[in-house]
């Protein structure tokens, strides 16, 4: 085969895959629409490896049946109160570049 037809094919496949695999924000914020449900009870929850604890809330994304810690304090405008099942529906912002954490960046 000749190395003159080879170059331009590889260059359009790797083009091709560069773009199938972006995620089509264009380096844009994006948000989606979720329903979590949030537990009764409370947890305790280590907050970026810090050892000391705080209570935190379960919940699971759109019914499913795993269950996650978060800090009760995660969703703005919802004050969570133990001892009451919760349904929300809430907008989940996705940042596109969000800024670096400077007490985490030399880590």
């Amino acid at each position: 085969m000749n190395s003159k037809f080879v170059s331009p094919l590889l260059v359009l496949l790797l083009s091709f895959c560069a773009l199938s695999c972006s995620d089509g924000n264009d380096g844009r914020d994006w948000s989606e629409e979720k329903v979590i449900e949030i537990s009764s009870e409370t947890v305790p929850v280590n907050i970026f490896g810090d050892p000391s604890e705080v209570d935190g809330m379960l919940a699971s994304l759109d019914g499913g049946n795993q269950w996650k810690a978060y800090p009760a304090t995660i969703i703005d405008g919802f004050e969570f109160e133990p001892g009451y099942l919760y349904t929300l529906k809430v907008e989940i912002v996705h940042v596109a570049n969000p800024p670096s954490d400077p007490v985490f960046a030399n880590a």
